[in-house]
């Protein structure tokens, strides 16, 4: 069988109400919206882009609303497909205090072992291994699509877990010590892109 190369544009979503300190932590992380400024920024980020959306062979979408109003911002033209396994980290954080949340946050990437890191799902939090997971889910469906140029809009913790899944296939790395070795690498910024490249 002859492989086939695949091509992926990642963006990060645009600032959202979250990340500018507007939005009540302990309320449903799915349904942040942008805030002003990314709304902003959104337009800006597709004004300057040099590609057509009509390149694409497919658009994937995660399903949070900061996600969706990020693309949506700039077209109605190309229909997105929204994929739940795209969404964020999950969190049940509900009641919470903002400090807790980010205490174990801090923890979790400085001071947690590998197994503690990987594993970790107490106060609701979703695990880096269930994370992960859902990442090589959507891959392993990839594989079979159809073109060789795609977008994802989604999340930047999503993305941490789709490079251990790319070092996996690329490199043959284990994706779990990746993820672990590489914790406290900065996350994408707002709007940020990156560019992957498979052969399947």
């Amino acid at each position: 069988m002859d492989k086939k190369s695949k091509y992926i544009t990642f963006i990060r979503h645009a600032e959202s109400k979250e990340n500018s300190g507007e939005w009540e932590i302990g309320l449903d992380n799915s349904i942040v919206p942008l805030s002003e400024a990314g709304f902003l920024q959104a337009k800006k980020v597709w004004k300057n882009e040099s590609w057509s959306l009509g390149s694409y062979d497919k658009v994937f979408v995660s399903p949070y609303l900061r996600t969706q109003e990020t693309f949506e911002i700039i077209t109605q033209d190309v229909t997105p497909h929204y994929d739940s396994r795209l969404r964020e980290i999950y969190f049940s954080n509900i009641g919470m205090e903002h400090g807790e949340l980010l205490h174990i946050f801090k923890w979790l990437k400085t001071e947690a072992s590998e197994h503690e890191y990987l594993f970790y799902e107490e106060k609701g939090l979703e695990s880096m291994v269930s994370l992960y997971e859902r990442v090589e889910s959507f891959m392993n469906d990839f594989k079979n699509e159809e073109g060789s140029e795609f977008l994802i809009v989604g999340h930047s913790i999503w993305f941490k877990a789709f490079e251990a899944y790319c070092a996996c296939v690329n490199r043959q790395k284990n994706p779990y010590k990746f993820m672990y070795e590489n914790r406290n690498k900065p996350c994408l910024s707002n709007c940020e892109k990156r560019y992957m490249s498979f052969t399947f």
